[in-house]
Parts: structure tokens; C-alpha cells; sequence
């Protein structure tokens, strides 16, 4: 795989200009969200303020699509450059090859879609927006940090970039969603390329420390994090945001009749598959 040449991409303007120009978002979804990704996408085009077209990268299209869920684009995953069969021959036949690729996809979806524009809002399958939300503000990126530290997490990027420390001890970046800018992408490849002198995928994989590369041994949330905040923070901003982890489908589903005065107060929920299937034997979830 190589890195396709670079094309000329729409710039978002800056702070003193017209408006921003909507937000497209990728949304990659595995089998195991296709049941919750209607709801999502109707979330996001609810409640998501500044959005444009949607695309969703799956094995195969939603089951059905929200009313009123356009624009809206539709990948297979076997469409782009780098597919999971890919990572099956470099990790092996029991890593969770499609756990690695959702990450790179992320990683490299604006520099395989250079159309999409500068930046894009990256949205986890498992995330249900609960309530109106921006993801810009006088041309920066909104960031809000959560506490969930993962000890390999860290261990990976600082690998990855040698000089990359965190941001702060107790501060991570695995939100679930975030907006990732394509020249901040493209500063962050060149640096790892340099250093490793191979492919950005390639080296991503080899940095995961060897007992972490069947699954849980990186994240391009908190890589993208620390990195924004280490060499590009001028292009951030800090917010804080109330959200938490649950597995009750119910209770996200009748939320979404409640009137705006009794809306919920948390931005968002994450509803991971092992806790939707685990529901009725969890009592309390700590959330960041």
C-alpha cells in the first residue's frame, strides 16, 4: 500500500471568516452495532449541529436508513486501500483484525477522500448522541478529555513517537468520537514514516506491544489526543462534557420522545456490545 498523492482539499475557514462548511462524519460500524447504528445516525442528524454528509464503512449497508438521513454515502470495507485481510497477514490469525483496521480507518479515511474535505467528525457505532452538541467553535476543534487510562494506550504512542508523553497523567482521549483535522493527520504520518521508515499502517502495528496484539493495545483517540495538544494545539480547544458508558437500549430508544425541558443532561451515551448483552446483570458502569 502506498500513500496516494496528495489532492487539493476545501479548507475550513478560520476564526474571522464565512461559516464553516458542514462537518461530514464517518461512522465505520461491525456487524455486532448494525442493530443500533439506525438509531445512531438519527442521533447525529438530530442532534449534531454543523453536520454534513454521513458515511458509514461496514461489510455490508444499514438495514434500513433513518428518515431524513441524508446526504448519506454507504462503503464497503473491502472498497479502500487497506482492508482487514491486509492486517490478518500482518498480525496474524488471531488478532482481531477488524478491532485494528476500524482505528486506521479513522486514521487514513482523509487522505483516501480527499473530497471530504480538512476535517471530519469520527464517530463510534456504539455512541448515541442524547442531546443538541458542536464540535467547533471560532474555527477550533472541540476536545473534552476523559479519565480512562490504559496503560498500554500509552505505551503505544510513545513508541509510535518517541517524543510523544501525555498530555497530563490522569487525562485521556478515548471519548468514543472525535474531529480529526487532515493536516494534523498528515503531520503526524510523515513524522512516523520518518522515524520508521515504513508505511504509517505498518508502523502503527509494530509499536503494540507483543502481549496487546490480538486486541486493546492502542488507540488512535488518545494517540490523536495527546498529539493534537502536543504539536497542534492552537487548532484545539478544551471543553467538558457529561456523558457515561450503559448497556440499556430501552432507555436510550424512549429517549428520544422526551420533551426538550426534560432532555438528558449527558451529551452522549456509549453502549458497548458486551455491556447490551450483559445489561440485566449490571447494576452501576463507571463512566469518564
Amino acid at each position: 500500500m502506498h500513500d496516494p498523492e496528495h489532492q487539493h482539499r476545501p479548507h475550513r475557514h478560520q476564526q474571522h471568516g464565512p461559516p464553516e462548511p458542514p462537518l461530514p462524519v464517518l461512522v465505520p460500524c461491525a456487524a455486532k452495532d448494525q442493530a443500533l447504528l439506525p438509531l445512531v445516525l438519527q442521533r447525529l442528524r438530530r442532534f449534531g449541529q454543523g453536520l454534513g454528509r454521513i458515511v458509514v464503512v461496514s461489510s455490508k449497508p444499514p438495514a434500513f436508513f433513518p428518515e431524513g438521513i441524508e446526504p448519506f454515502e454507504w462503503i464497503h470495507d473491502d472498497a479502500l486501500p487497506l482492508t482487514q485481510r491486509d492486517l490478518q497477514h500482518w498480525l496474524g490469525a488471531d488478532a482481531a483484525a477488524g478491532w485494528w483496521w476500524q482505528q486506521l480507518l479513522k486514521l487514513h479515511l482523509l487522505r483516501w477522500r480527499p473530497d471530504l474535505g480538512q476535517r471530519i467528525l469520527v464517530w463510534d457505532s456504539e455512541s448515541v448522541l442524547m442531546r443538541p452538541l458542536h464540535f467547533e467553535e471560532a474555527g477550533r476543534i472541540l476536545l473534552h478529555p476523559a479519565s480512562e487510562i490504559h496503560a498500554p494506550y500509552t505505551a503505544h504512542f510513545s513508541t509510535l513517537v518517541p517524543a510523544l508523553q501525555r498530555w497530563h497523567p490522569r487525562v485521556s482521549g478515548i471519548t468514543h468520537w472525535m474531529v480529526f483535522d487532515a493536516e494534523v493527520l498528515d503531520d503526524l504520518i510523515g513524522r512516523v514514516q520518518s522515524h520508521w521508515h515504513m508505511p504509517f499502517w505498518q508502523a502503527y502495528l509494530a509499536a503494540v506491544q507483543p502481549q496487546w496484539r490480538q486486541q486493546g493495545g492502542a488507540s488512535e483517540y488518545d494517540l490523536m489526543f495527546n498529539y493534537a495538544l502536543a504539536y497542534h494545539s492552537d487548532r484545539y480547544q478544551l471543553r467538558s462534557l457529561k456523558w457515561r458508558v450503559t448497556g440499556d437500549l430501552n432507555a436510550l430508544r424512549a429517549s428520544s420522545a422526551a420533551p426538550r425541558d426534560q432532555r438528558s443532561t449527558e451529551a452522549y451515551l456509549t453502549c458497548h456490545r458486551h455491556l447490551r448483552d450483559r445489561f440485566a446483570e449490571v447494576a452501576y458502569y463507571q463512566c469518564w
